[in-house]
């Protein structure tokens, strides 16, 4: 014997559907939430009134869903037919005869939709709760078998995780229409290859990608810093890679869904006042994916009007198609990279390039970032894996710059690479970085003599390092020809050069196999610099390139003073 009753206008505020078996003797009492001609009165409210779980009508059709209590507005989060309505009332919602899951039946008995799950609930409740997740679980236990938090449609709800997620993908696929619940061709998903990112799809073609979370917001949502009113948490690592936010304002609501092709956030008075966009994306013409092809930089100003430029050392594949303002070839090299003398220039306030083919190293800093990337002549950019307390980790890029854009402010550095010949002189590396590596290094670059910047004598008592060209010192030195030997340690081999000044010097080129890192080389050359004598051989500089690590000396005539120690007259003080 099966008994059932419906919830009806008079049950409002009980937030629970159950199979009551502990006292039914194997004659289950299934509670059910159905249609007819009072459908809409058979509702399931959580327990703070926040959210109604019911039946709602949709063009001609009906479907199971859930919506805010106190809107006015009837705004749909959840659906679970969206793709199977209800074409023949009564429909009924229940748990199973078995208590193993949630299914809705039409009046035929064909079941529409079920939570399909292999769980053998002994005393099964299906609840809303008031932070609108549905779930089914085992009575008077936090044990949930199933959760509509799992299977969201188009909106992520405070505390909802979106991404991956338990093993499984939770994406958002747009409504068809305004009156239309059923999935359409637009979807808001994450992509774990590379560095993982969000993006809207339209069927198979990527629309809008709101760029690699930076420690802060999304790279290419700058206006997701937080006034206090959200905190948003981003969680990656190697099980999962989720996104979800919270309201810290108790007096607003907030939803985030995406509409067609746009993701927008919505906030509302929690009583029951309308709802106002709070943002949405893409926000112009510059977030539409690839908009103004590979290698060129996409920006608008404050009207909005969309300006692509080719990076700094491109130009335009096709004159005439810019001409005619189709962008989409994109921008080639003016210079190709010949990787030993390549340097980079700084694109600010960036959101960064697409980050599918990147690979990623959290345990190194900017500058070995770029040594990386110099290493690896297929690398064609780098950045910081994360902004916060003046950045950290490495993104590595290799192939075309493809979806850069640059905002007014809120972005972060990216680093792209060039031939060294078509860096502007207020780009070279070397004066970029001058305050990183040292606290008194000077650039050199690359003639010896205008290294000192305030006039200073090259050989006076100034305790300023200048930095050399790897390419200068190749040069210089013959690209060491073996003939300019003039000696070799345990660390690394000496090299006699001339630089095209006609001053000649002596270089040592650190061993690549050295222990020696980066960190206690740079300690030990600005120690050697304040050692500075006119009695002592003079550094006059060293060079920092990819893997090269060579200090440069004054070249001094008449060989080493081992060789009238050991092998000449007898010295006398």
């Amino acid at each position: 014997m099966q008994q059932r009753e419906s919830i009806r206008q008079r049950k409002l505020g009980q937030d629970t559907l159950a199979n009551f078996v502990k006292s039914s003797r194997g004659c289950p009492v299934v509670v059910k939430i159905n249609t007819g001609v009072n459908y809409q009165e058979e509702t399931l409210v959580s327990s703070g009134r926040v959210f109604t779980l019911g039946f709602f009508t949709a063009g001609n059709y009906q479907y199971i869903g859930i919506w805010y209590t106190k809107i006015a507005q009837q705004t749909i989060v959840w659906v679970a037919n969206r793709d199977s309505p209800v074409t023949d009332t009564p429909g009924v919602l229940s748990i199973s005869s078995n208590g193993s899951n949630l299914q809705l039946q039409s009046s035929s008995n064909y079941v529409l939709w079920s939570t399909s799950i292999s769980a053998n609930l002994v005393n099964p409740v299906a609840q809303l709760l008031d932070s609108g997740n549905f779930v089914l679980k085992e009575n008077n236990t936090d044990s949930i078998a199933w959760q509509s938090f799992d299977h969201p449609t188009d909106t992520v709800l405070p505390g909802l995780k979106i991404g991956f997620v338990s093993g499984q993908y939770r994406n958002l696929v747009s409504w068809a229409g305004s009156d239309n619940p059923s999935s359409s061709n637009y979807t808001f998903k994450l992509d774990l290859s590379g560095f993982p990112e969000f993006s809207i799809w339209d069927g198979l073609k990527l629309f809008f990608r709101n760029g690699p979370w930076n420690g802060v917001h999304f790279s290419g949502e700058p206006q997701m810093e937080s006034d206090g009113t959200f905190t948003f948490d981003y969680v990656s690592n190697e099980n999962e890679t989720y996104y979800t936010f919270y309201i810290n304002d108790s007096s607003i609501v907030s939803r985030l869904v995406v509409n067609q092709s746009t993701l927008q956030r919505y906030v509302a008075d929690a009583s029951n006042s309308g709802w106002t966009l709070y943002w949405s994306v893409p926000r112009d013409q510059c977030d539409n994916y690839g908009q103004c092809g590979p290698n060129a930089l996409c920006s608008t100003n404050t009207s909005d009007i969309l300006n692509c430029a080719c990076l700094t050392g491109f130009e335009p594949k096709s004159e005439r198609d810019w001409e005619l303002h189709d962008t989409s070839a994109g921008c080639t090299r003016q210079v190709d990279l010949n990787c030993s003398g390549d340097d980079f220039i700084t694109v600010s306030n960036a959101k960064l390039p697409d980050t599918t083919n990147v690979t990623v190293d959290s345990t190194i800093g900017l500058e070995e970032c770029r040594s990386s990337c110099l290493m690896n002549c297929s690398c064609t950019g780098y950045a910081n894996y994360d902004v916060l307390n003046g950045g950290s980790g490495c993104v590595i890029w290799v192939g075309e710059i493809v979806d850069l854009r640059q905002f007014n402010g809120g972005g972060q550095d990216f680093y792209y690479r060039v031939a060294g010949s078509e860096v502007p002189e207020n780009e070279t590396y070397m004066q970029r970085q001058r305050e990183i590596l040292f606290e008194s290094v000077r650039p050199l670059a690359p003639a010896r003599d205008i290294a000192i910047e305030d006039g200073a004598s090259t050989h006076g008592n100034d305790s300023s390092l200048p930095l050399f060209l790897a390419n200068v010192i190749s040069a210089a030195t013959n690209n060491f020809a073996p003939e300019n030997k003039l000696g070799e340690g345990g660390f690394g081999t000496v090299f006699k050069g001339e630089l095209e000044g006609g001053e000649k010097i002596a270089v040592k080129r650190l061993a690549k196999f050295s222990t020696q890192g980066l960190n206690e080389f740079k300690n030990e050359v600005i120690l050697i610099a304040k050692l500075q004598h006119v009695n002592l051989v003079r550094l006059l500089g060293c060079c920092i390139e990819g893997e090269e690590r060579m200090l440069v000396y004054e070249y001094m005539e008449n060989k080493s003073l081992d060789t009238i120690i050991f092998n000449g007259p007898d010295l006398r003080w």
